[in-house]
């Protein structure tokens, strides 16, 4: 949830390597965090939602199960963007009658009706709506992130999401175009993280198309500013980022270095989706070495992180990880198992590159099969 990457995660770079198409987990350039370390939002003197969530729960003595459902929601969204979301819960509070997004829908449409002098509100309730689809549904969340920057063309935060969603669909220029709004807004108020958010963000683009020279050059100047800031969060995200060019140049040991210098930062903020971005990423490199039984001890570190999390998209990263260490061993059924739980996630999140990544990867399974009809379709 561009930097949760806590930011998600998190987007991802895919290489052909061993006869596999191997997915790096980092989605952290993705987002970026602003002094409490959480996503960067336009107005980071918002609360901390769900301590006062669970206040005007008990407060108010709503039924225990709707409850349980609100906070899980929230809970989802404040892990995208700690202490950043602007929900207006006396409005939540009043309005739940079924599930979160129903009363989030009823806060935005009174917004609306209420005339353009209310559309900034409106614009931040569709962004938090987008929070809580963004790892469930993806068409529902670039909908709402797309609505909130047509309500508020000024809210930087809701560029960034509808960046990262359009990312997740491979829609490059879009989401290239969405990112070069934020750095608009942050060179226009001098505002360092969103310049540094939009750097990290454009920086996977070109990575993606493959200019690694232009990747390292925003990555640094990322580094550079959240350094600068002592924004330790957002260096973590950077040095992961770095550590993905180098292992695509094959500098295993510098890619290295640049993963244990992330690993040692988000371990010491406790940032469960930064480390398990790590642990898989170590993981790629200990494949790239040869080490398979060391790779899947990291990949099964993600793994259980990103389940913990609920992470679709970074589950579905590590069973392809998984799905590819089996097929190198020759487990040709449980590689097909890992790759079929991948796809299955990445369809549901509309992930197309994903999905492109377990097509490939079955498609390989296949060929080593000799079922070659199989492989081509």
């Amino acid at each position: 949830m561009g930097e949760f990457f806590t930011e998600y995660r998190e987007w991802i770079l895919t290489l052909f390597s061993g006869g596999a198409f191997v997915v790096f987990g980092w989605i952290k350039g993705w987002f970026s965090p602003p002094n409490n370390g959480g996503h960067r939002g336009a107005n980071p003197e918002y609360p901390n939602v769900p301590g006062l969530l669970v206040a005007e729960v008990e407060r108010r003595t709503l039924a225990e199960e709707k409850v349980k459902e609100l906070q899980a929601a929230l809970d989802e969204a404040q892990r995208a963007a700690p202490g950043e979301l602007d929900i207006p819960l006396e409005d939540i509070i009043n309005n739940f009658e079924g599930d979160p997004e129903e009363a989030l829908h009823q806060v935005m449409e009174e917004h609306e009706q209420k005339g353009q002098a209310h559309n900034t509100q409106a614009a931040h309730t569709a962004v938090h709506i987008g929070f809580l689809a963004y790892h469930r549904n993806t068409e529902k969340a670039l909908t709402h992130f797309r609505k909130a920057t047509e309500l508020d063309p000024e809210n930087a935060e809701a560029w960034n999401y509808l960046g990262n969603v359009l990312y997740r669909k491979g829609l490059f220029e879009q989401a290239v175009e969405a990112y070069s709004r934020v750095l608009a807004q942050g060179n226009h108020h001098n505002n360092k993280i969103l310049v540094a958010t939009s750097y990290g963000n454009l920086g996977l683009i070109e990575r993606t198309c493959g200019k690694l020279d232009a990747a390292v050059d925003y990555h640094q100047e990322s580094l550079a500013l959240y350094t600068e800031l002592g924004l330790k969060e957002g260096m973590a995200n950077q040095y992961g980022n770095l550590g993905i060019v180098e292992h695509i140049r094959g500098n295993l040991e510098t890619a290295v270095s640049y993963f244990q210098k992330s690993l040692a930062l988000d371990t010491e903020l406790g940032r469960k989706e930064g480390m398990a971005n790590n642990y898989g990423d170590l993981g790629i490199v200990e494949k790239s070495r040869g080490n398979l039984d060391e790779a899947v001890g990291y990949y099964q570190k993600a793994l259980a992180l990103n389940t913990e999390l609920g992470s679709k998209e970074s589950i579905a990263i590590q069973y392809s990880n998984l799905g590819i260490v089996e097929s190198i061993r020759g487990n040709l059924d449980a590689a097909i198992d890992y790759y079929q739980k991948a796809f299955a996630l990445n369809a549901e999140l509309g992930r197309k590159e994903g999905m492109a990544n377990d097509y490939g990867n079955l498609g390989v399974v296949e060929e080593t099969r000799d079922n070659l009809d199989a492989a081509v379709n």
